[in-house]
């Protein structure tokens, strides 16, 4: 086998140049586009959470009516649409707890212009 590589050396390490350069070849022209645009075809997207809101009860709506009342005698809200919408802020209606949800991840597919901006992006 010694024997062998010495007559040889120069074949072998050309057929070993001759290999890497084919298989990086392979991976640049082939795998890699591929895999790019695999991940260019779906876009990331995120529900943001919400925090849990307690209940409005009825008491509640009750003193967010005596808080509108008394906003409106003030006399702000009847002379212009700002302090009209302000009182009208105050109001509640009354209803249950509202539970949190947790941020959400999902994917859809990419429109043309993110699969564009991404397959540029990534050197296609």
């Amino acid at each position: 086998m010694k024997h062998f590589i010495k007559e040889n050396w120069f074949k072998l390490s050309v057929i070993v140049i001759i290999l890497a350069l084919s298989g990086g070849a392979f991976y640049w022209f082939q795998l890699r586009p591929s895999e790019i645009k695999k991940e260019c075809s779906w876009t990331k997207k995120i529900n943001s959470a919400t925090p849990a809101q307690s209940a409005i009860t009825e008491e509640d709506v009750k003193n967010s009516q005596l808080e509108y009342k008394k906003c409106l005698i003030k006399g702000s809200a009847s002379e212009n649409i700002f302090g009209a919408l302000f009182c009208d802020n105050l109001l509640k209606i009354a209803r249950g707890p509202i539970p949190s949800t947790p941020e959400q991840a999902y994917y859809k597919e990419a429109t043309k212009n993110e699969y564009d901006f991404c397959i540029h992006s990534k050197g296609l």
